[in-house]
């Protein structure tokens, strides 16, 4: 009785720590997606990249840029788009990815306008508040006396509001939804006007009330109907299809505002999306249908045709620049659309030379947060000369020249970001695996004594007790084979697609794993306390049961302990900076929500054991209450 109680005592000691160690990881590990860091991140390298001095003259005095919210390549093209095809000459590129990191609305908007990763600018998440800190379209705008405007969501105004003239930001864009709008103009206070029932048509009406009242240099246009009703009915749905056809039509009556003005002519037109969706309503993940986009631009310099080579997100804002003739946002991690744009030797050559060297700051920024400064300053050298050379070809108008010592010293500035991205990792991997070594060895150190002290009584008990070890190995892997079933069952997915964005959604995937584990729990304690009965019949039966059924929970938790040190070794404790993307952090968080709900399990199973225990010794006491 003794040792039963204190088997039953020491297991759900560890079972308890267990839980709240699990509920600690996963409190932290959440906060490690929604406030992702990046401690070696280059943003912001400002003072600002500059290409004063070269007399770059801009094809465009305007650009307004389209962004068609969750709208997937595939969807856009098999639709009619006769607005859109009525213009002619755009430069089609087919092959468009979004941020493998995050493919959210926020991520989308961040790229858009600076070009800079979100693993840089560190926007990798719809819960992303805060002002915009790397370098953007809008600070350039203004930096060469444009003005800018913004008609759309009002997450454009928090991220963008400092640089915008003229903004009507929507709280939200859900089709026949109120909504309050915030109309702004920089000078005059901000006020708000209640809106009965949004649509994208008023997007489009307020875009061309700006454009006949203001001009404006840069605007951007949010249409959101679509990601509305992705998310609402998927995106295979007769309601997504509906508005993206409407949103052609929206376009249309927003460049015939421009036509109107006698500017359309000297506008850059770009259409483009922030992220696709999963057919039946979701994103985030890196399905090809959620990361592939589309991206058509139109207006002077740019050269219409088919264009198939694999284009990122990254290089809309810079091309955008380019176009208008200004210097490409120093925080940018793309390039300029160089294949479809216009341009002579010598206006290359002073974008070459421009990204050579924002790649170069970069680079330099990167290695002193990485304390890397020395280790590779062969490749800074050769990034640096590349530049220097670069330059004087330049001045002495050898543009060709110019154009591949550029491309040379960009290459090697991006050869530093890489190599110093990865030894960084390797580094913070080992340290890891170091710190959870060190763990192991304590613990195992802990075992081996325990084991050594009581040598004697654990041989004789293992000896007489071999078949209670093979029903606890057996009940561990009825357990997990059962836990990978069911995960299979109710349709997990590891996935940013599909990660929970409301309580009730957060609620369904919590009951998932719950439900997935239950499935697992169940047979695993069915086998182990009916064989553990079979084989200890007996006075000693209730001992053996109790003490073999706690050594198998104990060995599932151990089980799901080791999987979490395997991905904290590897990524640690949530959402690393150096994450591709999220799978690897969903697998690790399902992990940690399964064993938290496995020890909930296993403490109220053993609660329920000693109550029916209680029970039966009372009633063979003849006593009525325990």
């Amino acid at each position: 009785m003794r040792s039963r109680k204190l088997t039953i005592s020491v297991s759900a000691l560890f079972l308890t720590l267990v839980a709240l160690g699990s509920l600690s990881l996963m409190l932290y590990g959440y906060s490690t997606y929604v406030g992702y860091s990046n401690p070696y991140s280059y943003v912001p390298t400002r003072p600002a990249s500059s290409i004063a001095g070269m007399n770059m003259t801009g094809f465009a005095n305007y650009t307004v840029m389209f962004v068609l919210d969750g709208v997937r390549t595939d969807s856009f093209w098999k639709l009619g788009k006769p607005a859109i095809a009525a213009l002619g000459n755009w430069a089609n590129y087919t092959n468009v990815e979004c941020s493998h990191l995050l493919s959210v609305s926020l991520v989308g908007y961040a790229l858009l306008s600076s070009g800079a990763n979100s693993s840089e600018s560190q926007v990798t998440s719809n819960e992303y508040d805060e002002t915009f800190h790397a370098d953007s379209l809008w600070n350039v705008t203004q930096r060469h006396t444009g003005t800018t405007a913004c008609i759309g969501s009002d997450a454009w105004w928090t991220m963008f509001g400092p640089w915008m003239n003229y903004s009507i930001a929507f709280r939200s864009q859900y089709p026949g939804e109120q909504t309050l709008a915030l109309n702004s103009t920089s000078g005059a206070t901000p006020f708000e006007v209640t809106v009965p029932a949004y649509r994208d048509s008023l997007a489009a009406d307020y875009a061309g009330t700006i454009v006949e009242q203001h001009r404006p240099t840069f605007m951007v246009v949010h249409f959101g109907e679509t990601d509305e009703a992705a998310h609402t009915n998927g995106s295979l749905s007769a309601s997504y299809e509906t508005a993206i056809v409407n949103q052609d039509i929206y376009i249309g009556e927003v460049l015939a505002e421009y036509q109107t003005a006698g500017i359309l002519d000297q506008t850059l037109v770009v259409v483009v999306a922030d992220h696709g969706h999963v057919d039946n309503g979701g994103h985030g993940g890196t399905e090809s249908e959620v990361l592939h986009i589309p991206l058509l631009l139109r207006g002077p310099g740019v050269n219409p045709g088919v264009y198939n080579t694999p284009t990122h997100q990254n290089a809309v804002a810079p091309t955008i620049a380019a176009v208008m003739g200004w210097e490409v946002p120093s925080d940018c991690s793309g390039t300029v659309l160089f294949s479809c744009l216009n341009f002579t030797p010598r206006q290359e050559a002073i974008y070459r030379i421009n990204l050579a060297s924002i790649r170069l700051a970069q680079a330099k920024a990167r290695l002193a947060k990485m304390s890397y400064t020395g280790r590779y300053q062969d490749l800074l050298d050769e990034a640096t000369h590349g530049l220097s050379w670069a330059t004087d070809n330049f001045t002495a108008s050898s543009f060709a020249s110019a154009i591949s010592n550029a491309v040379a010293s960009e290459s090697a500035s991006t050869a530093v970001l890489r190599v110093s991205w990865n030894a960084k990792t390797a580094e913070e991997v080992a340290g890891n695996t170091i710190v959870i070594s060190i763990i192991v060895v304590v613990m195992a150190s802990a075992v081996i004594f325990l084991f050594y002290r009581s040598r004697a009584s654990v041989k004789t008990t293992l000896r007489g007790e071999k078949r209670f070890l093979a029903v606890t190995a057996f009940s561990v892997t009825i357990y997990f084979a059962c836990f990978g079933l069911a995960t299979l069952l109710t349709g997990q997915h590891f996935s940013g697609s599909y990660f929970p964005d409301s309580l009730s959604q957060l609620a369904q995937f919590l009951g998932s794993i719950f439900i997935a584990t239950l499935i697992a729990f169940i047979p695993a304690e069915i086998m182990v306390f009916a064989m553990a009965a079979y084989f200890s019949r007996g006075n000693q039966a209730g001992n053996s049961i109790v003490r073999w059924t706690a050594v198998t929970l104990v060995a599932i938790a151990v089980v799901y302990l080791s999987a979490i040190a395997f991905f904290v070794t590897r990524s640690g404790l949530g959402l690393p900076w150096y994450a591709p993307d999220v799978v690897e952090a969903l697998v690790y968080f399902y992990i940690v929500i399964s064993e938290l709900a496995f020890v909930i399990f296993a403490l109220v199973s053993f609660l329920g054991g000693l109550g029916v225990n209680r029970l039966r010794i009372a009633r063979r006491a003849g006593s009525p209450t325990a």
